[in-house]
């Protein structure tokens, strides 16, 4: 969280599941996974890989190239060695809307307040429109249909999906980033937090006062 702090300047806040409290996916009784450095080794023995192994960290655009550098110098610490790649947008599009191997991809999601349609875009069965070389958890398609053909969102389905993900480390959540907007006082009715997702609003309805 120490991290997180430095690098989000205070708007960041440290992520432990994929959905942060307050949303209908938010389950209270998962227990979050702590900076932990002693199991971490324990854990990479455990797996088989007590000399650790190379990997890469593929930073989209809109991720912090200090933070993957960060991040990259705490998997050292237990032996995973990655290479930092930083390709431009139109390279990192075509490979998270394509496939890749052998490598993390370190980027910025923004949440939608219903999280099914977050899970649909990057974790969806049979082929996700994002990130197909992502390993989904076992049983993964029938909690996505129990939960996506709901009359009205389920939040008892959709923490179901998330506990999935959090039980099979598909995501590792990092941190949430309070939506900031700065504008002056003669600016009105942009509609700015009010349609579920940050970067829209009502462009149609915003005036400048005098």
């Amino acid at each position: 969280s120490d991290l997180w702090s430095a690098f989000g300047y205070g708007y960041d806040v440290a992520a432990y599941q994929y959905y942060p409290q307050g949303s209908p996916a938010y389950d209270p009784n998962l227990v979050p996974r702590k900076y932990d450095l002693a199991k971490a080794k324990q854990l990479m023995v455990d797996a088989g890989y007590p000399n650790g192994f190379k990997s890469s960290i593929i930073v989209a655009v809109n991720a912090s190239k200090d933070a993957a550098t960060a991040i990259q110098a705490q998997l050292a610490a237990i032996g995973i060695q990655c290479d930092l790649q930083f390709p431009q947008n139109a390279a990192w599009i075509q490979q998270v809307t394509g496939t890749w191997h052998n490598g993390l991809q370190f980027m910025n999601q923004s949440l939608y307040s219903n999280p099914n349609a977050n899970w649909n875009l990057f974790e969806s069965e049979p082929t996700p429109n994002w990130l197909k070389s992502l390993k989904h958890p076992p049983g993964w398609k029938d909690l996505m249909d129990a939960s996506f053909n709901t009359k009205d969102p389920d939040p008892a389905a959709m923490q179901k999906m998330e506990d999935a993900l959090y039980t099979d480390v598909t995501m590792i959540p990092l941190s949430y980033h309070l939506g900031t907007f700065a504008a002056t006082a003669r600016v009105n009715d942009t509609g700015y937090g009010t349609r579920g997702l940050w970067p829209f609003w009502n462009v149609q309805n915003t005036w400048l006062s005098k």
